[in-house]
């Protein structure tokens, strides 16, 4: 874990530095830095630091296909377990993230069309695998229908909490009524 850590505040040297793994990589967005700077990831822009359901689902669909073309197991139950802080799932893709984007530098000789002006290491965004553009969009849509099936919807999440103040009220009004009834038949009965 330490070793990690090391990597990822030292040697990539991430936004936010990294102290606690599991709630660190919930919404994605730091696993999409991570890509960037092995230039993996075109645009970085599209990702979002916002810890909302939908702002996490948007990360991890555009993480789904990197991962895919790097031979990274990664399906909507990983996606998910991350998005709820498993630390043990997070520091697992964290790790084969690592050793992958390793064997990359390794392998691969050092291209890239823009200037290294942003610490980005100068890898090819070559993919480990041939595309297949139909099955990749299909893959895709699968991935993406079926980590918002597992996520809790972001306007339930809300009204939750609105409504949840509301119930807080319901239930002292409750404790206050048996308590007035009470009241009410010990002194009808002396």
């Amino acid at each position: 874990m330490e070793l990690l850590l090391s990597w990822l505040n030292d040697d990539l040297q991430l936004s936010p530095p990294v102290t606690d793994m599991s709630s660190s990589f919930r919404n994605g967005f730091l696993l999409g830095e991570i890509l960037y700077k092995h230039n993996q990831i075109a645009s970085f822009t599209r990702f979002s630091r916002k810890q909302s359901a939908d702002a996490k689902v948007q990360n991890f669909c555009l993480l789904e296909p990197v991962f895919r073309n790097l031979n990274i197991k990664f399906d909507s139950k990983t996606a998910y377990s991350i998005m709820q802080g498993d630390p043990g799932t997070v520091s697992k893709m964290v790790y084969q993230l690592k050793m992958t984007m390793e064997r990359v530098e390794k392998f691969a000789a050092p291209v890239s069309m823009r200037d290294n002006t942003d610490n980005k290491k100068m890898l090819p965004c070559v993919p480990a695998r041939p595309s297949h553009r139909d099955f990749n969009e299909k893959a895709s849509r699968m991935f993406d229908k079926s980590i918002r099936n597992m996520i809790e919807n972001q306007n339930d999440t809300l009204m939750e909490g609105t409504i949840g103040k509301y119930k807080v009220e319901e239930e002292k009004q409750k404790r206050d009524l048996e308590q007035i009834k009470v009241r009410r038949a010990s002194e009808q009965h002396p």
